[in-house]
């Protein structure tokens, strides 16, 4: 009963806590009971809704757990048994993947029992456009969740990725929506399927609407690169914000970076949303991308210096004084980091003809 399930609640969410405290003293014959989960079909309980007819409607578990249950009509059913039976492996069984809690079913619908998650990315980035170290943080976090599908063996395409599958529980990010997520067939690098994915959120090679498209690991990552560039330039698309052009653009390779100022970080893009799929990093590899340097070991050797040129001699002299004095260093692979550095320097000398 609903007066059960109120002793037991404990509440987590701040920003449904009123909403939930509602749902729990509605009308009793309002309340929709699906399998161990209830919820009431009214529009101010629903928390999002789907192009395809899916809703998402705020709920509650028999044992108190509030779900986010994502309700989707028998038509469409195999999307949403797809993406029970990707949440259901042990294996994302992840602080970087949403939560599954509960499956039901009735006459008309199926019904998925999700962690229930303050923010989309999306809502995220419109309320926070300064960005920071916190944005880097998510960065991190959004790629690692991406790693935990495409280290599976066989590796799991996403497929879907955009602002609004990306969620933010307590202040961690959590990927999200495995509707049309696929494994690679063991020992393939390439699953060939009809076209997938959300408008201006595709790669360059998945654009055509062909039932033969070569999805590989590195079709995720340009799709991530295009994410990457929207959390630092406060809600753009490197491939333009207007919906007409954008997918042009994409099949054109026309892109812009003008919203982001750290060269760094657009060289991480430019690398990720490379239209050759083959020219594109793992996710691995975006990881240790320099982007990623941490800031306090920086911080911790400027502190003792104070006097590093911004150029390569100074770059040179801090990465000779990493070696020589800082214990943390053992933790750096610099050369995976700077890959290019030491050969670069070697051809600039040379062509400088200095000894």
């Amino acid at each position: 009963t609903v007066t059960s399930i109120k002793d037991r609640w404990l509440p987590v969410s701040e920003k449904w806590k009123e909403k939930l405290e509602k749902l729990l003293s509605s009308d009793g014959s309002k309340v929709i009971r699906i399998g161990s989960m209830i919820y009431v079909n009214k529009e101010e309980f629903r928390i999002a809704k789907g192009s395809d007819g899916t809703e998402v409607f705020l709920g509650f578990r028999d044992d108190g757990t509030e779900v986010a249950i994502k309700r989707i009509s028998k038509c469409n059913y195999e999307v949403l048994k797809n993406e029970e039976g990707f949440l259901r492996l042990p294996e994302l069984d992840h602080p970087s993947i949403v939560r599954y809690i509960d499956f039901a079913v009735d006459e008309f619908f199926g019904y998925l029992g999700l962690q229930l998650c303050e923010y989309t990315l999306e809502e995220y980035i419109n309320d926070n456009k300064e960005g920071g170290l916190e944005m880097k943080k998510h960065i991190s976090q959004f790629l690692e969740s991406l790693l935990v599908l495409h280290c599976q063996n066989p590796p799991i395409l996403h497929r879907d990725i955009k602002p609004q599958n990306v969620f933010l529980v307590n202040g961690r990010v959590r990927l999200a929506d495995f509707g049309i997520c696929r494994r690679l067939p063991k020992g393939q690098t390439t699953y060939r399927t009809g076209a997938a994915g959300t408008k201006c959120w595709k790669a360059k090679e998945t654009l055509e609407e062909d039932t033969d498209i070569p999805y590989k690991s590195n079709t995720d990552v340009q799709v991530a690169g295009m994410l990457i560039y929207y959390i630092l330039s406060g809600g753009h698309h490197p491939f333009g914000d207007k919906a007409c052009k954008c997918e042009n653009n994409i099949d054109e390779g026309k892109y812009t970076l003008d919203h982001v100022q750290d060269v760094v970080a657009k060289d991480l893009i430019e690398w990720m949303i490379n239209e050759e799929p083959r020219r594109r990093p793992k996710v691995e590899e975006c990881l240790s991308h320099p982007f990623f340097f941490p800031e306090e070991l920086v911080q911790r050797v400027e502190g003792k210096k104070k006097s590093y040129s911004e150029d390569i001699l100074g770059l040179l002299r801090f990465i000779r004084n990493l070696h020589e004095h800082e214990e943390d260093v053992a933790k750096l692979d610099l050369l995976s980091m700077f890959p290019d550095l030491f050969g670069g320097v070697y051809i600039s000398a040379k062509s400088q003809g200095w000894n």
